[in-house]
């Protein structure tokens, strides 16, 4: 009786131990989304809007913030001179103090954002190609 009462009392250790909750918070996904995501370059995108729109997306360009707190990813630093909206990412500053320094301490330099593409969107006035919903992060291009 006693070796039954033990096996039982196993048995429902060992089935407490594989039901565990396992249900992953939506920021653990898209940190894991992001970890593996290939780094695209600006044109791939553009090229392929379909594909990536409403998606999350990792692409390197050329960050131009302006002084009314909207900026650009742009294909190059030569682009961005000339403001060349049609070869460029439009974005409002996020609401993220953390987020909102990186982009600062990193405005005209060559970086790389992750965050979600929406083609249907275009900028304050509607020139630029498409438009960041939300920045996940900036970084450095490698």
């Amino acid at each position: 009786m006693k070796k039954v009462g033990l096996f039982l009392i196993l048995l429902s250790v060992s089935v407490q131990c594989f039901t565990q909750n396992t249900k992953i918070s939506t920021t653990d996904s898209v940190l894991r989304k992001i970890q593996y995501m290939p780094k695209l370059s600006i044109m791939s995108v553009l090229s392929e809007k379909e594909k990536y729109d409403g998606k999350w997306v990792k692409i390197s360009g050329y960050l131009k913030i302006t002084k009314n707190f909207f900026g650009g990813l742009y294909f190059s630093k030569e682009f961005a001179d000339i403001f060349s909206y049609d070869n460029a990412i439009y974005f409002e500053m996020p609401y993220t103090h953390t987020l909102v320094e990186d982009l600062r301490r990193k405005n005209n330099n060559y970086v790389t954002i992750i965050g979600i593409i929406n083609f249907k969107r275009h900028g304050i006035e509607g020139e630029f190609i498409a438009e960041f919903d939300q920045i996940h992060s900036v970084g450095p291009v490698w």
